[in-house]
């Protein structure tokens, strides 16, 4: 199952505290949504090429368009399968339309919003098994993310640390909750995010990565992504706009990004 990923824009609900936030206080960390907005780049072609590989000498591998606002509208990452985004008239996703070859499912979100627990939950309708919750710091920035593929009682539990490994509600669930973790520095940018999953209430680390920055502007200069088990690492490189401009795979396989712009 893919992870939907969206922004939240607009909307009040009291001030930020403790424990009441405002819908547009909350910050999940898309740090390419400005930068795309700002420079009105309204397409990214991915492209590959091996390391070693003539450097002129890169294939199209896919694409993703955005709105005026930065906003994914296509994701054609995989050309095969495709996602298309539509939002409603405060900037949230209303529908993602999955194109599988010549196969069409859409998915419709339902949002609670828990202010005195700074919770966000979503279950999408037409996929009614998959259900994201997401905690907040006191600021609004994105805390902790939990996707779960089916509907249980202990997610909301799960995301709050409340159950403890080996618990009795984990284990019959019998699910695979995967969760991110952010860490942020002293200016609020994002630090390090980790991926995690967790099996028979055990919690195991699959990825780190870790954010970079330009000291003049703060700027995302480039990322570094460490996954333990297989000893492999990959590393992103941005543009001075804050764009991403290259990733290198375990120092072979590179893949490329050109944006182009609507004006």
């Amino acid at each position: 199952m893919r992870r939907f990923v969206f922004i939240l824009i607009v909307g009040t609900l009291g001030s930020c505290n403790q424990t009441t936030l405002r819908i547009e206080d909350l910050d999940f960390g898309d740090i390419e949504e400005e930068a795309r907005r700002s420079f009105h780049v309204d397409t990214t072609y991915i492209l590959s090429r091996t390391a070693f590989a003539d450097i002129d000498k890169f294939d199209t591998i896919g694409r993703i368009t955005f709105d005026s606002k930065g906003k994914i509208l296509l994701d054609g990452t995989n050309p095969f399968s495709t996602y298309r985004y539509e939002y409603d008239s405060n900037g949230l996703v209303k529908k993602i339309r999955h194109r599988d070859f010549d196969v069409y499912l859409d998915y419709v979100p339902n949002y609670t919003f828990i202010s005195d627990s700074l919770l966000l939950r979503q279950r999408w309708t037409g996929d009614a098994d998959y259900v994201s919750s997401y905690s907040f710091y006191p600021t609004g920035k994105l805390k902790e993310e939990v996707n779960v593929i089916h509907e249980n009682d202990f997610i909301d539990d799960l995301i709050q640390h409340r159950i403890k490994p080996r618990s009795k509600s984990i284990n019959e669930t019998r699910e695979t909750p995967n969760m991110f973790r952010y860490r942020y520095n002293d200016t609020g940018l994002v630090q390090v995010k980790e991926d995690w999953w967790v099996q028979n209430g055990l919690e195991k680390l699959k990825s780190r990565t870790s954010y970079y920055y330009d000291e003049s502007d703060k700027t995302i200069d480039s990322t570094i992504t460490d996954f333990p088990d297989f000893n492999y690492r990959t590393r992103t490189y941005y543009d001075g706009r804050g764009l991403k401009e290259k990733r290198i795979y375990n120092d072979t396989l590179m893949i490329g990004f050109l944006h182009t712009t609507g004006e």
